[in-house]
């Protein structure tokens, strides 16, 4: 658990050398955005999975515009850039 936070908090410092991929297969949700919105209710009422967890925990610190999103195997384009 701590080293997501420590990547959360390397990636808000621009860290040179850190990069986040992330898979959204297998959550709940129909989107990426829907995907988040799951994510963080769950975690809200305290009933994330660790991966619904990690998927907050980028969203809470503001750093989700630079991390790579894989869906159905695949680099998607990152809904929270621009």
């Amino acid at each position: 658990m701590e080293q997501v936070q420590i990547s959360a908090d390397l990636l808000k410092m621009d860290y040179k050398g850190v990069k986040v991929s992330f898979s959204l297969d297998g959550l709940d949700g129909d989107t990426p955005l829907g995907i988040l919105h799951e994510a963080v209710m769950k975690d809200m009422m305290g009933r994330a999975n660790y991966t619904q967890w990690e998927l907050a925990t980028f969203k809470y610190a503001g750093v989700l515009e630079k991390i790579d999103f894989y869906h159905g195997g695949k680099l998607i384009d990152n809904p929270w850039v621009g």
